[in-house]
């Protein structure tokens, strides 16, 4: 049933928010010997929250804003916030992914979430805010990457063959395994 198939990925979304909390919650608790990658880590973690909180404001017009890990006494004091304030998390969330992020990533890392990615995902919702200027802003920062990260493929038809998985015509795309 089609109610079944939103609770499913209201579920879904929030055990993503729920793991990115505790991951943020943690990370800094945690010894690094490489700087970079632990922010790289924050930086998943900020840009699944944010996915999460785009597609609550999205497809529910609102959620609970929660970005620590809270008890479930806690949790259920949390109220709904409006579509605006779940759009502004889930804008604040891919910012602060976009400045930790890098710009690309290599061997065993391809197809882990870049700031190029993060640059297109503000794009897409400052789309459905219709504020067409901070859009351009951030989508921009992508198309300016042609030719060098990025390139259109060269026939349409490609664009959706596993063939060319993780190309330069993908931005970002979920790694699927097994």
């Amino acid at each position: 049933s089609t109610e079944k198939t939103w609770e499913t990925a209201w579920k879904s979304l929030w055990v993503l928010v729920s793991r990115s909390n505790k991951i943020l919650d943690n990370i800094n608790r945690v010894d690094f010997s490489d700087e970079d990658q632990k922010n790289h880590i924050k930086g998943e973690a900020y840009a699944m929250r944010g996915l999460a909180y785009l597609q609550f404001a999205w497809c529910w017009g609102g959620s609970p804003l929660i970005t620590t890990d809270l008890s479930l006494a806690e949790l259920r004091k949390v109220k709904r916030s409006s579509q605006e304030e779940t759009y502004q998390q889930a804008i604040k969330d891919f910012e602060l992914a976009y400045d930790l992020l890098p710009e690309k990533r290599s061997g065993t890392e391809v197809g882990r979430i870049t700031k190029y990615a993060m640059a297109g995902m503000l794009g897409r919702t400052y789309m459905y805010m219709h504020n067409y200027t901070k859009a351009a802003e951030y989508l921009g920062k992508v198309i300016e990457q042609e030719g060098t990260l990025y390139e259109l493929a060269g026939k349409y038809e490609d664009c959706f063959s596993d063939e060319y998985n993780n190309g330069k015509e993908r931005v970002w795309e979920v790694q699927y395994l097994g």
